[in-house]
């Protein structure tokens, strides 16, 4: 794509911030959610769907910013107006509907999507090594979907430290979703030394990639849903491999259509609060104390699966297992496991 003049050079030059440490869990203070009621809390969900248009990349250079990673600084080119470099810290923010070409190294700063809350905001990783101390390297606030595609032929690495102040080093407060390039032939590498590696409070959604995951909690977490279209897939996690948690009544759940999954974790290979759905993919699940399990239903509809569970002593009822159903609050499992197809 041909690059219009240089519109703008900023320099952020380096500030200390003070490190708050890892997040257990998904706090949203600002945008919570949820909702006090009578009997309790009950969360209030709000489901974005997908569209025909999300993976499709704007050709109107208006509409188009570079970002240039430079270290300790940010250089655009393209449309400036798009984004806004933070005068304290290395920081960058990506304001409004657009797509955002991102190539370069950060050694500790962030990458920050906060725009109107109607904007699709598109982002290309574009041979791309985010590294951050004290948050996650990149972060969406705000926005109603953010669409990151892996760039063909480019390798993207993510990493934080232990004071990083969100629950994971690629951390969305709002619709986040990856596509692959039309060679499919990019990669994202994400290392989580505080928390998960890829976390988003709301939808996440993968249409395609390759994703190498190691994170010091959860590898891949979608609150309200994950579901997964296809994609390569290499998570070693020290708690859960793929996850979705919400309680909320129809979510919590996890779909996988195809792709091809290598996880080892120490908790949970698969685990979704709500139903799991499974169609196809080849999955390689080991030294998982259970290797697939949710709280609702779990349906496989096809697949080639090798689960090696490790049992633990001491553990809850039902480690070891490949495939379970978990128990509910009360101590009973309400769930059903179907199996229509496969390979197990």
């Amino acid at each position: 794509m041909k690059r219009i003049a240089l519109n703008l050079l900023f320099v952020a030059s380096v500030l200390a911030l003070s490190m708050t440490g890892c997040k257990s869990s998904f706090e949203d203070d600002e945008y919570s959610g949820t909702k006090s009621t009578s009997d309790g809390a009950g969360e209030v969900v709000v489901d974005v769907p997908e569209a025909d248009d999300d993976y499709t990349l704007v050709s109107d250079e208006s509409s188009i910013a570079y970002v240039h990673c430079k270290n300790t600084s940010f250089e655009v080119e393209g449309n400036a107006s798009l984004v806004d470099i933070k005068t304290t810290g290395v920081k960058i923010e990506l304001k409004k509907s657009g797509t955002y070409y991102i190539d370069g190294t950060l050694d500790d700063g962030q990458i920050q999507v906060d725009a109107d809350s109607t904007d699709v905001v598109k982002v290309v990783f574009n041979g791309v090594n985010l590294n951050c101390t004290t948050e996650a390297p990149f972060r969406v606030k705000d926005c109603s979907k953010t669409i990151v595609t892996i760039a063909d032929g480019t390798t993207n690495t993510i990493s934080d430290t232990k004071g990083n102040a969100d629950s994971a080093a690629l951390y969305s407060k709002r619709y986040l979703a990856f596509n692959a390039g039309e060679k499919a032939t990019g990669t994202l590498n994400v290392t989580a030394n505080c928390a998960d590696g890829i976390a988003c409070t709301k939808q996440l959604v993968v249409s395609g990639g390759t994703f190498n995951v190691t994170s010091a909690d959860d590898g891949i977490r979608g609150k309200i849903s994950l579901v997964i279209h296809d994609g390569k897939f290499t998570v070693n996690a020290a708690g859960d491999g793929l996850k979705s948690n919400s309680e909320a009544e129809g979510y919590g759940y996890v779909t996988i259509d195809k792709g091809t999954f290598d996880i080892t974790s120490t908790d949970e290979g698969i685990q979704a609060e709500g139903n799991l759905t499974i169609h196809d993919g080849t999955f390689n699940i080991k030294k998982s104390e259970k290797c697939i399990a949710a709280l609702g239903d779990i349906t496989i509809n096809g697949g080639d699966f090798t689960l090696t569970p490790t049992v633990t002593g001491g553990g809850e009822s039902g480690s070891g297992h490949g495939i379970t159903v978990k128990k509910n609050d009360d101590e009973i499992r309400t769930g059903n496991v179907t199996i229509n197809g496969g390979k197990i």
